[in-house]
């Protein structure tokens, strides 16, 4: 509100204050501008705080309320420190809300760094020992706040398939493929059903190859047994003809041809010797094709 108050016969600066009414002094109570504040309250509206002394003995301006260092004034207290304590709860308000989506942006941030470093570490983990078995890693991002992309999960093919007639090679192919699966320090549930898998198929060519061996054994001891037979009977008529060669006449054809006998009977022994040396010997087994031990 404003209130013009001056000494007789000159105009004098109003003062600006804040309100919702005006008031003005009787002018025949013009005295109280001596410096003495006015006694008679009927003058003044009941919403008046509190009267002031003379402004400025020149302007002889009346005032309400306490003095300020401004010229602006109130009728009645402001709530202005209730405003500044809002004003000041809301700033903090919002100054904790921005400290905390900032904490929160930068715990997503170090999560997604944490998160990009164990996936690409783990998958290279896997291409590092798969070797020509294992294909590319792929990955799937998510863009962090700062705009960046993280990768948060991926995969590496592997080939799996069996070396077909060759059990051998199947075994050590899974071999790999199973070192491959179980290379990251932490293994994947998907990482630990191909080593399951891979283990398996190890199993399946480890007991084809055993297969394998026994039908060579089989095959071995048959031919042993045909030769046996065969040496057996050799040596049974060598036996015979020095026989009739010792029972014959004393005529020097008879001694040559018993000689040439005994001769030839020598040969076939030394054969029959040379044979079965060869097969008492034990097969010769291919070193590792048995016992190699799972990685």
């Amino acid at each position: 509100m404003q209130i013009s108050v001056g000494a007789p016969g000159s105009s004098t600066p109003s003062g600006s204050l804040v309100g919702a009414a005006s008031y003005s002094i009787d002018p025949s109570l013009r005295p109280s501008l001596t410096g003495k504040p006015a006694t008679n309250e009927s003058l003044y509206s009941p919403d008046i705080v509190e009267i002031g002394s003379v402004a400025s003995a020149e302007e002889g301006a009346f005032v309400f309320g306490k003095r300020k260092e401004s010229d602006t004034y109130s009728l009645t207290p402001k709530p202005k420190s209730v405003d500044s304590e809002d004003a000041s709860a809301e700033a903090s308000s919002d100054s904790s809300s921005q400290t905390s989506a900032d904490e929160a942006k930068l715990a997503e941030l170090n999560q997604l760094r944490q998160r990009d470093l164990e996936v690409r570490s783990h998958e290279q983990a896997h291409a590092s020992v798969g070797g020509e078995l294992a294909g590319s890693a792929s990955f799937t991002f998510e863009q962090g706040p700062d705009g960046a992309r993280y990768a948060v999960a991926g995969e590496v093919s592997i080939d799996v398939s069996q070396v077909s007639g060759n059990p051998e090679a199947t075994l050590a192919k899974m071999q790999q493929v199973r070192r491959a699966a179980l290379a990251p320090a932490e293994p994947s549930a998907q990482d630990r059903r191909v080593a399951a898998m891979a283990t398996q198929r190890m199993a399946e060519a480890r007991s084809e190859l055993v297969q394998q061996q026994q039908d060579l054994l089989n095959l071995e001891n048959s031919k042993k047994s045909d030769q046996q037979t065969s040496l057996d009977a050799e040596l049974k008529a060598a036996k015979k003809t020095q026989k009739e060669a010792d029972e014959g006449g004393n005529d020097e054809q008879e001694r040559i041809s018993a000689a040439e006998r005994f001769a030839e009977f020598n040969v076939k022994l030394r054969r029959i010797n040379e044979t079965l040396l060869r097969i008492t010997q034990p097969p010769v087994v291919q070193a590792g094709s048995l016992l190699d031990d799972e990685a």
